[in-house]
């Protein structure tokens, strides 16, 4: 019964180990957190369009962009508001496009097509990577 037991319990690890290495890469934690000095920035003075190719900065922001427009490539717009991120989506357009404000890292900005198939990202390095370590490669969109 022993030797049984043991074969199963080996068996198992086995099949756990050969089908894909499970427990080695953590599923992202899908959600976000950030501490209370990583949004010390104080809010913009004025708010300002942002093209969100400027986003791709190695420079830091200094203050929190909330009020202020993002402009994509394709000319549609969104407005950082209070909460952690915006999204939005149109029938006149095969793109969904949506922002997270990652505090002091900044703003990523991204826009997308069903499925992921097209995945276009702007922000820090250091923005993108905190987001990408809370959802996974496609920022949560699909």
């Amino acid at each position: 019964m022993v030797r049984q037991l043991v074969a199963a319990l080996i068996g198992t690890a086995a099949a756990v180990t050969l089908s894909g290495c499970v427990g080695v890469f953590p599923a992202p934690a899908r959600h976000l957190v950030l501490m209370a000095d990583e949004q010390s920035n104080p809010p913009c003075l004025e708010a300002e369009e942002i093209p969100v190719e400027s986003l791709q900065s190695d420079v830091p922001p200094t203050c929190n962009p909330v009020g202020s427009t993002l402009s994509f490539p394709d000319g549609v717009t969104l407005e950082i508001g209070e909460g952690g991120g915006g999204s939005t989506s149109s029938s006149r357009s095969e793109y969904s496009h949506s922002y997270l404000n990652v505090g002091d890292y900044g703003i990523v900005a991204s826009r997308h097509t069903a499925g992921c198939e097209e995945l276009e990202v702007w922000g820090s390095e250091e923005a993108i990577a905190t987001v990408v370590a809370a959802f996974g490669q496609n920022l949560g969109n699909c």
